[in-house]
């Protein structure tokens, strides 16, 4: 219900005009190429269900559980006390970040975060997806392109975002907000 209030206020339409304002831009800077963006707010549901589903988050999970075993097997005493734990957990920093916010955490479950993908046609030429980084957004120049018609005509967004770096994951920040 409260994803339906917010498609119905002030804020959404303010935002959806700035993207039309992007999109218009993105279009004459790029003839025969579009931007699509996707305004969905991700419920909390779906968020846990990703995270649940997501094979990377299950590697930095099972890295996590490796640690703190290696942890408690090394320590001298016998019993590890909470406090050591506590912060051994505070100070662990996984080898690759997780490619989705934890749960409650997302700024997509906030309706603040806005994807955007290249598209020519019915065909998508730039998605979202991590593998498509380096060819896609960096190599073919989308991530510039992109980036440029937002700055062009918006001061709404802020992005794009960079850990872990997804060139069509923009934030929506407006100033009256204060945000």
């Amino acid at each position: 219900s409260q994803i339906d209030v917010y498609l119905q206020s002030d804020r959404y339409r303010d935002m959806v005009a700035e993207i039309e304002r992007i999109k218009t831009h993105f279009a004459a800077a790029n003839p025969g190429y579009v931007l699509y963006a996707n305004t969905n707010v991700r419920s909390l549901d779906l968020q846990i269900e990703r995270w649940n589903e997501n094979v990377t988050v299950g590697a930095i999970a099972q890295d996590l559980y490796r640690a703190a075993c290696e942890r408690v097997a090394s320590s001298r005493k016998v019993r590890t006390s909470k406090r050591r734990f506590r912060e051994f957990l505070i100070q662990w920093i996984p080898e690759r970040p997780a490619p989705l916010a934890a749960p409650g955490l997302s700024l997509h479950g906030r309706a603040r975060a806005i994807d955007f993908q290249v598209q020519k046609g019915d065909e998508v030429i730039a998605w979202p997806d991590t593998s498509s980084i380096q060819s896609v957004w960096i190599g073919a120049g989308w991530a510039g392109k992109l980036n440029a018609s937002i700055k062009a005509v918006s001061s709404q967004f802020d992005g794009p975002l960079t850990l872990p770096p997804e060139p069509w994951h923009f934030e929506y920040r407006p100033a009256e907000a204060g945000l």
